[in-house]
């Protein structure tokens, strides 16, 4: 018996020693990326919608034909990866079906990837196109992507005619950006004194 009643009195509390290491306090993340916060404070995923993007109808004329697609929140300079799940229809169309469309978009510099290609006469509208792929984030941990349309076609009329359309993301359309390396930014940065 008093054997058991030594050993239970050795197994008291285990003491931890207080760390020298300094505070920590996690910071807040932005509006973009609740669900996806890092301690850090930045973002390590954000997927925005069409509707969250303002991404209006545009043609292929020269200073109305392009995109700006931004995910603001990431850490600054980091490699980022990205698709744009783009649902894409023609304003034209005005519920047409079936209808013909074509459009092409290219991504300006730095980006150097193929562009999205839609041409034909379609049933149902929105089509789909993806297209995955990674870049760099700006010094104030931006996604910037620059969308470019290089040409957006329709045939209307009775017989078809080609017109200059005005082609749109579809509000079902998704922008999601992931970054690639989390590990730097697990750890909360230090508190301030």
């Amino acid at each position: 018996m008093l054997l058991s009643a030594v050993s239970l009195a050795a197994c008291g509390p285990i003491q931890v020693p207080e760390s020298n290491q300094p505070a920590r306090c996690p910071r807040p993340c932005p509006a973009s990326c609740p669900d996806s916060c890092l301690p850090s404070g930045y973002c390590s995923k954000i997927t925005l919608t069409e509707a969250q993007l303002g991404l209006p109808p545009q043609s292929d004329v020269e200073g109305d034909n392009h995109w700006s697609i931004l995910l603001p929140g990431f850490p600054p300079n980091q490699d980022i990866s990205f698709i744009i799940n783009g649902e894409f229809d023609v304003s034209e169309r005005e519920g047409e079906v079936p209808f013909y469309m074509k459009l092409w978009i290219r991504f300006e510099q730095p980006f150097e990837f193929s562009p999205i290609s839609l041409a034909g006469t379609f049933d149902q509208f929105p089509i789909w196109a993806a297209y995955r792929d990674h870049v760099m984030s700006s010094d104030a941990g931006v996604l910037d992507i620059e969308a470019v349309v290089a040409s957006c076609d329709a045939n209307v009329g009775d017989p078809p005619e080609p017109i200059q359309a005005h082609c749109f993301f579809a509000p079902s359309s998704t922008v999601e950006g992931e970054l690639i390396d989390t590990a730097p930014w697990l750890s909360a940065p230090l508190c301030d004194p």
